[in-house]
């Protein structure tokens, strides 16, 4: 399936939920769409609200715990804070986990706001510069996303999420070629990056580049049998 069908099905589901909230099956389906599209915390989300209707649920349990080691495993390399040494960075720091909370809130624009003092009073904090990049995806102003990712790459090379994020936003903007660049350096920095591969796979077949795209589809499904979506594309 092509993104924008799993995002009409996942709108489909959620006009059934807004009659009948208790409807495991579509809890699971929403998961499954949004594990498709690597959006691992919003499938975590229904996944923990399918067992809470249904605890015993045969597959559920398996695959919330799966993908909580996924998003571990993504998390990893970039899970990184300010080590305060002086009262300035401390204030940073705080301004931070503020802009943290305020985007768990979906107070987008607050936590924008925070991120930038925390920018202001320590300008080489690499997470402000990427979670504000964050906010700007969320938001969909893509172009300005790339300036804080390329701003955390300059501060960490390594930084797995801010080049995978830049990647999506040359996708999104439909520079493929850019795009593909950027998630080879991902995928050279972590190679079994899942997400990475797949959207090397995915743009690479938007270029009508098939044999490329192939190659892509089959790494993604070496590291990752569950990726049923890259089988269905080979």
């Amino acid at each position: 399936m092509e993104k924008k069908q799993w995002d009409a099905a996942i709108e489909s589901y959620q006009k059934v939920l807004q009659h009948n909230s208790a409807d495991v099956d579509v809890y699971f389906n929403l998961a499954l769409a949004h594990t498709y599209l690597n959006q691992y915390q919003k499938a975590i989300d229904y996944y923990q609200k399918l067992l809470q209707l249904q605890p015993d649920h045969p597959e559920a349990a398996h695959n919330l715990k799966e993908l909580e080691t996924k998003l571990k495993e993504q998390n990893k390399d970039h899970n990184v804070e300010l080590n305060p040494s002086t009262e300035q960075e401390k204030q940073a720091l705080q301004e931070y986990k503020t802009g943290n909370a305020k985007d768990t809130e979906g107070k987008l624009e607050e936590a924008l706001t925070h991120y930038k003092k925390a920018i202001q009073l320590a300008p080489n904090f690499t997470q402000a510069h990427y979670h504000m990049g964050l906010i700007y995806v969320k938001q969909k102003q893509y172009k300005t996303a790339i300036g804080s990712f390329n701003r955390t790459v300059e501060l960490m090379p390594t930084h797995v999420g801010a080049h995978y994020n830049l990647g999506l936003c040359y996708q999104k903007l439909g520079e493929l070629k850019k795009a593909i660049e950027v998630f080879k350096n991902t995928v050279e920095i972590r190679p079994d990056y899942v997400p990475a591969l797949y959207n090397l796979a995915t743009a690479y077949l938007s270029l009508n580049q098939a044999e490329e795209a192939l190659q892509y589809f089959q790494k993604t499904v070496a590291v990752d049998k569950t990726y049923s979506d890259s089988q269905y594309q080979l």
